[in-house]
């Protein structure tokens, strides 16, 4: 299942073999479904979006159903990779992605991003280290998780200097979602 990346060898940021098709996939989501930074040079990308999954019920009693509005969460991956050939260790990464989250929620706390119920991602990276109340749920054994896991993979071998060797040890890595529930901007109830 894995040969098609694994082929792509360890060109890390530049597609060869199959991984165009991640680099093009990548780079078309991104003009139809723009993303924001949290501020200039955060590792965290977003976007307001409507949810359009099953009625999903967060710790504390916080319920986000179909059409409420969540914060979609991204990371960037090129960001991420810089930072770490830079030297960033993965601790210091959690502490940005934790600092972009804890702006996100200020930012949703001030009524700047509407009326959101919820910070949404999923990734095979999906920590509740990043925010207290963060809730990490795996995704479902599935053929669309399945797919979702492949992506991820792919992605990572496109954009890690060292590709497939480092992408490797993500094939075990089932992807999660994360959820982070969020009060209703302040002077609403």
């Amino acid at each position: 299942m894995w040969w098609p990346i694994r082929l792509a060898g360890d060109r890390g940021g530049r597609p060869r073999g199959v991984l165009w098709v991640w680099a093009a996939w990548d780079a078309l989501l991104l003009r139809l479904l723009p993303l924001r930074e949290v501020r200039p040079g955060s590792i965290v990308r977003f976007r307001v979006a409507t949810y359009g999954g099953p009625e999903t019920r967060l710790a504390g009693g916080r319920v986000v159903r179909r059409g409420d509005r969540i914060v979609e969460i991204h990371l960037d991956d090129p960001a991420v990779v810089a930072r770490a050939s830079a030297g960033a260790t993965p601790h210091r990464a959690l502490r940005a992605i934790a600092d972009d989250v804890s702006l996100l929620r200020a930012l949703a706390a001030s009524g700047a991003l509407g009326d959101v119920r919820a910070i949404h991602g999923t990734s095979l990276l999906a920590t509740p280290a990043v925010d207290p109340s963060a809730e990490r749920r795996a995704l479902p054994r599935s053929l669309g998780s399945a797919f979702v896991h492949y992506f991820f993979v792919g992605l990572v071998a496109l954009h890690h200097p060292r590709g497939w060797s480092a992408a490797r040890r993500f094939t075990q890595r089932w992807p999660a979602e994360l959820w982070i529930p969020l009060d209703p901007p302040s002077g609403r109830h």
